[in-house]
């Protein structure tokens, strides 16, 4: 069912996402919307204790990648009986206060302290605050009302949305923002429903547990990438223990506007909303199925399935130490990522069950294969963020030579640039050159190198277009010169670079 809801809100968002994105989107969506009944379950890897569910999703996408619309389009065609439930939920919260209040008015016989208990009744009506479908630039403060409020009525579920990651990221790091890096280090432990926040001079917060928490990340990855620093302390955040809590999706080379791109026809679209109102239905279904309180079990197959995961995950851990006793920041993360997988595996199983089968009590190996299967794919989007080449300094090599294309740039001028450190450049530039060939070479664009000056002491670098140039190689003993020579429409007069 995921899989053909995922496709059809590509298609109304006129492909510009991909399927994995969708899923992790969609996938927290419905951990929240499930997790709202206070539903529990128990594998082998937490004995003894009921555990709720929780989901966080990173979605890093370029401009244009539809990250807004795919929310919007989640709760306007997909999930909008939830906005009832939740409004009846808070009914029901106000209308039980206003039971209990009057109860407590009509013990109070005399009429000046009933008069004054009124008017602390109607205060408290005024103060009434509705638990939110959702918490958006979020702090320890509104958090922490919600959670009072889920743990009050011992049903609901916190989702924690930020379409703009990465600008919350640089104040909580670089602006120093001590209240949004105070939410970021809290959300460790949220992530198994433990809050253990901050007391201020007016707020003593008490700890809680057992709450069900959904997140909502997203950002242009760009934002991170292009600033060093902010690329290295976010990569430290992920090795402290984000990375091993979190599916993150990335794809460096999303462009949403190539002249490939087929947009989905009106009619297409018309199906594809028809296709998830009767998905829409089917959830609600779901979700009136599920009771309250509700635990669910790992079966013994499943069980003795996360085992055997777990000792094929350690088999792939050793290969890291193969050649060396430590690890870089980019090995150390996507080895935490594995070792520990097992467990928000554990818990997307859990969904998985819920939407194939919400009255069993069984959590099956089928929705523990699935949910490997999806950690996987978001696995290798961990793994291509960190390449070293994404932090950014080639892209922008590559692309001034873009912007230069059809004539040569000097080595000085290169180095002028500035794209790392002067003391780094001589090293950093043949590598520099093997990544741009392998742009060109995707691009259509070509890559040539010629040596210059009367003592041979030159070196110059051409990106161009083979439409419209060719290079003529001349050879000075041991070292390659020459020109670009541009083509004209008859390809009988040139003109020489």
């Amino acid at each position: 069912m995921l899989n053909s809801i995922a496709e059809d809100l590509r298609i109304i968002c006129d492909y510009k996402i991909s399927k994995i994105a969708v899923l992790n989107i969609l996938q927290s969506k419905l951990t929240q919307i499930m997790g709202f009944k206070a539903v529990k379950f128990q594998s082998i890897q937490n004995i003894g204790r009921f555990t709720p569910l929780a989901y966080f999703a990173f979605n890093f996408v370029p401009s244009g990648g539809a990250k807004n619309r795919l929310l919007s389009e989640i709760d306007l065609n997909l999930l909008k009986f939830f906005n009832d439930y939740l409004k009846k939920y808070n009914e029901e919260r106000l209308e039980k206060l206003e039971c209990e209040q009057t109860l407590r008015l009509q013990k109070i016989t005399d009429k000046v302290e009933l008069r004054r208990k009124k008017m602390e009744c109607d205060a408290e009506i005024k103060a009434f605050v509705p638990l939110k479908k959702e918490i958006t630039n979020a702090t320890q403060a509104k958090l922490y009302k919600s959670l009072e409020i889920i743990k009050e009525a011992a049903a609901g579920a916190v989702m924690i949305l930020n379409s703009e990651f990465a600008s919350y990221y640089e104040d909580a790091i670089l602006n120093k923002d001590k209240m949004k890096k105070e939410f970021l280090d809290m959300m460790y432990n949220l992530y198994d429903g433990e809050f253990q926040g901050t007391d201020t001079i007016s707020t003593n917060r008490e700890n809680i547990s057992g709450i069900p928490v959904a997140c909502i990340f997203m950002s242009d990855y760009k934002l991170l990438l292009e600033n060093e620093k902010l690329a290295n302390s976010f990569k430290s955040y992920l090795a402290r223990g984000m990375a091993r809590r979190s599916f993150i999706y990335f794809k460096k080379n999303e462009n949403y506007y190539t002249e490939k791109i087929q947009y989905a026809t009106f009619d297409e679209k018309n199906a594809a909303i028809e296709r998830l109102n009767q998905a829409s239905m089917k959830l609600k279904q779901i979700f009136d199925e599920i009771k309250e309180g509700k635990e669910y079990h790992f079966n013994q197959e499943a069980n003795d399935e996360i085992n055997v995961y777990k000792n094929e995950i350690d088999k792939k851990i050793s290969e890291f130490y193969k050649y060396t006793n430590v690890l870089n920041i980019k090995r150390e993360i996507l080895k935490l990522d594995l070792e520990h997988s097992t467990w928000k595996i554990i818990k997307l199983a859990v969904l998985y069950h819920i939407l194939e089968n919400p009255t069993s009590m069984f959590v099956t190996v089928e929705n523990f294969r699935k949910a490997v299967k999806f950690f996987n794919e978001t696995h290798a989007c961990l793994e291509e963020m960190l390449n070293d080449k994404l932090f950014s300094d080639y892209d922008n090599f590559y692309n001034y030579l873009v912007e230069n294309r059809n004539k040569f740039v000097t080595k000085m001028d290169l180095r002028n640039q500035r794209f790392v450190p002067n003391r780094e450049f001589k090293g950093w530039f043949e590598d520099a050159l093997t990544n741009a060939s392998e742009m060109c070479e995707k691009k259509g664009f070509c890559l040539v190198s010629r040596i210059t000056g009367k003592r041979n002491q030159g070196f110059e670098v051409a990106l161009y277009e083979p439409e419209k140039y060719k290079f003529e190689a001349e050879f000075d003993g041991k070292y390659q010169k020459g020109k670009l020579i541009k083509i004209d429409n008859s390809d009988l007069e040139v003109s020489t670079l």
